[in-house]
């Protein structure tokens, strides 16, 4: 797997927050049951300092498991991730230092069709809700385990089976240990996910 996510202020601003690629490889324990691994590069952009952007280098591994409830799926999710961070120059420093940390997380995410694609209909329209809780421990968090928590819903448009597009309201409780306070964040996230079918067919 591969993906690629930008993110910016709002809509009408084209001021970059952090940009991001990440990929992965899958082993299918079962059909419903699934191992990924992989790395994850991150760049968040800030001004005032040395190329106005600090990077992340992350390595992450993941357990899926999908079922099946009359017309509507959901999954669980549990990641865990190994960040080396690059913490903002201090004192006219020319570059800041990188910090460890250890992240884990638990997603519960819920879908369903509202008009499913058939042999009369080939655009599909679904709903998906999701949440999601985070953990942090390592250097420069502080003594705050508490990361983040987020509850995600919205519309999928289903131009085909294999191509689907995402429209989403994120809502994101997080705390900085920068600044040692809690933020509540309100995004729309656009979520392009095309699955590739590469086995053989007889």
């Amino acid at each position: 797997m591969f993906d690629v996510n930008h993110r910016t202020t709002n809509f009408k601003s084209t001021t970059s927050v952090l940009s991001a690629a990440r990929a992965g490889a899958t082993y299918l324990l079962t059909r419903n049951k699934r191992l990924t691994a992989g790395y994850a590069w991150f760049g968040t952009h800030v001004e005032g300092i040395n190329g106005n952007l600090l990077t992340e280098n992350r390595l992450w591994e993941q357990y899926q498991v999908f079922k099946q409830s009359g017309k509507t799926s959901l999954f669980h999710r549990v990641r865990t991730e190994q960040r080396w961070r690059e913490l903002s120059p201090q004192n006219g420093n020319h570059k800041g230092k990188t910090a460890f940390s250890f992240r884990a997380r638990y997603m519960y995410q819920h879908q369903g069709p509202i008009w499913p694609i058939n042999e009369k209909r080939k655009f599909g329209l679904g709903w998906q809700g999701a949440t999601e809780i985070m953990l942090h421990s390592g250097n420069g968090i502080g003594k705050h385990y508490y990361d983040q928590f987020r509850i995600v819903g919205g519309f999928v448009l289903m131009p085909s089976k294999s191509l689907n597009l995402a429209v989403l309201y994120q809502y994101i409780n997080q705390y900085r240990p920068a600044m040692e306070q809690l933020y509540n964040i309100h995004t729309i996230r656009l979520t392009l996910l095309h699955q590739c079918d590469f086995s053989a067919h007889k």
